[in-house]
């Protein structure tokens, strides 16, 4: 079993894959980004490469409600989910921002970027249209949007486009979640005339005027 002290990895970033060689073996290896289309090459990827370090155990999650406490799973977590940022597109990446254990990011990226029925983009595009509560702070309600376009967008990419929302519906998708605050009428009514009318254009027009 490989060492459990922290690794020393050398990453590059060349035609989007990423090298991390280990002190503990001469040999390199390769994982391609995660992309949201590539979800079984990758993961298989990812699997062999935790296998390789001893790490495996990150997947079972009764291992990790064991195990959480003790510094065999720090030093292990701290390693996956270092790795998850190095082997995940930068774009993909809000889809796990607020996990802190690797078996809970790897869980949601699982749900957002691998072979999902219908059924789940379908309670995507709800989760999209209903997230906002009267008096949420309108920066909070924006970046939770953004985190479930993000998961919508992979979802769509793994059931063969059946449904898509490029970026200016996505803008009319993101105001219409501002719909139950009375509050925001006003501004949500201006921000529908901006030209051009897409998802970027009306987050920082929101956020400009709602400072």
């Amino acid at each position: 079993m490989a060492s459990l002290s922290s690794p020393k990895v050398t990453t590059t970033i060349q035609d989007k894959p990423i090298i991390e060689s280990y002190d503990d073996s001469p040999s390199k290896m390769s994982v391609k980004l995660l992309n949201g289309e590539n979800w079984m090459q990758w993961f298989e990827k990812l699997t062999f490469l935790f296998t390789y370090k001893g790490y495996n155990d990150l997947f079972n999650e009764e291992w990790v409600k064991i195990n959480k406490a003790f510094s065999e799973y720090k030093v292990k977590n701290l390693f996956a989910m270092f790795t998850l940022y190095n082997t995940v597109l930068e774009d993909l990446q809000p889809i796990f921002y607020d996990k802190k254990d690797f078996v809970e990011a790897i869980r949601t990226l699982s749900e957002a970027c691998g072979q999902i029925p219908v059924i789940s983009l379908c309670k995507s595009l709800f989760e999209m249209d209903t997230i906002h509560d009267p008096g949420t702070l309108l920066k909070a309600h924006v970046v939770q949007f953004q985190r479930k376009y993000t998961t919508f967008k992979c979802l769509v990419s793994n059931t063969n486009k059946l449904v898509n929302i490029t970026e200016g519906p996505a803008a009319a998708f993101l105001l219409r979640s501002l719909k139950h605050d009375d509050s925001l009428t006003s501004l949500v009514q201006n921000v529908y005339n901006i030209e051009p009318f897409n998802i970027q254009t009306v987050v920082k027009r929101l956020l400009s005027e709602h400072m």
